[in-house]
């Protein structure tokens, strides 16, 4: 029996603060109009003054940690700082940018329905161990849904979505979603209204479980593991976006989710065993690591052994 281990970590490498008079001529005029209207053309986006710092401490821990398999959300204005560490030991998936404002008018969809300028970044990356894993593939989907643009946890302006890398452990093949879904959570006095990021989050997991279950039936032979930033807590019943998930994979393949004994955090992994594959997956451990305080989340570390099917 063979063990791999995965961690899933949100690194929060957004940058401390935007300046509007970076932005390229066309979309200057917003940095006048913000100006007049707040009296700075400077927007905080991470309350972390130090995440340069963080984002190299992260990567130091990774490379230390002799995980198989990475996954990460928000790698976005730091990658090479998080990189440094783990260049001679990992392989890792694209790296689509961050929040550069200066070329924000190039990065941008401009589609009829939503006709707003967005960052083409979607924080997302897989790191594979060398000498253990091969990145065989790597296909990135965008989320067709989403809520929020000047509020609501700004969704709306970075294509987040998933990616789905096509992984050889060994003689196994395995598929692994990296996911970062619609955020936002209930609070009285700053976002009393959630349904818009609730219904966000229920479309991405269908959406999900329509992309793995189109994969199954064009007939995939591989156990797959989902794993990232859920936005998603597991003791409210009333955000029921990853019971749905699992109720609707589960139908067709059996589907089962690492739970960490006390836990309620949004970073989760779940893991699906198909009939075809060779082999199957069990839970052999699980644990947040909150000793790590890098970040605003904590690592989640999660053991998986793997036998051939009897």
């Amino acid at each position: 029996m063979e063990k791999i281990k995965i961690i899933s970590y949100n690194i929060d490498g957004l940058p401390p603060q935007l300046d509007l008079r970076e932005l390229p001529c066309p979309l200057r005029p917003l940095a006048w109009i913000y100006k007049m209207v707040k009296g700075t053309t400077l927007i905080t986006v991470n309350d972390n003054d130090d995440v340069e710092w963080s984002n190299r401490q992260i990567g130091k821990m990774l490379a230390d940690s002799c995980a198989d398999i990475v996954a990460v959300q928000e790698d976005f204005d730091y990658h090479e700082e998080l990189l440094e560490s783990m260049a001679s030991e990992y392989d890792c998936g694209k790296h689509l940018g961050g929040f550069d404002l200066s070329r924000l008018w190039k990065a941008t969809e401009w589609k009829s329905k939503f006709p707003l300028p967005r960052f083409k970044a979607d924080g997302l990356c897989l790191f594979a161990r060398k000498d253990r894993v091969a990145i065989m593939g790597e296909t990135i989907v965008g989320w067709k849904d989403s809520y929020g643009y000047v509020s609501h946890a700004n969704d709306l302006m970075t294509h987040k979505g998933f990616r789905l890398y096509e992984l050889a452990v060994g003689t196994a093949m395995i598929d692994v979603y990296v996911i970062h879904m619609d955020a936002d959570f209930y609070n009285a006095e700053t976002c009393p209204d959630v349904s818009g990021d609730l219904a966000a989050r229920h479309s991405q997991f269908g959406q999900l479980s329509d992309y793995i279950l189109e994969r199954y039936a064009a007939g995939s032979c591989r156990n797959v593991i989902i794993v990232g930033d859920t936005n998603s807590y597991p003791q409210y019943d009333w955000d029921d976006g990853a019971r749905s998930f699992i109720d609707r994979v589960g139908k067709v393949l059996t589907v089962s989710e690492a739970v960490p004994t006390g836990s309620g955090d949004v970073d989760r992994l779940f893991f699906v065993n198909n009939p075809r594959a060779g082999f199957r997956f069990q839970l052999a451990a699980c644990r947040y690591d909150r000793s790590v305080r890098l970040s605003d989340h904590y690592p989640l570390i999660v053991e998986l052994s793997f036998s051939a099917n009897k």
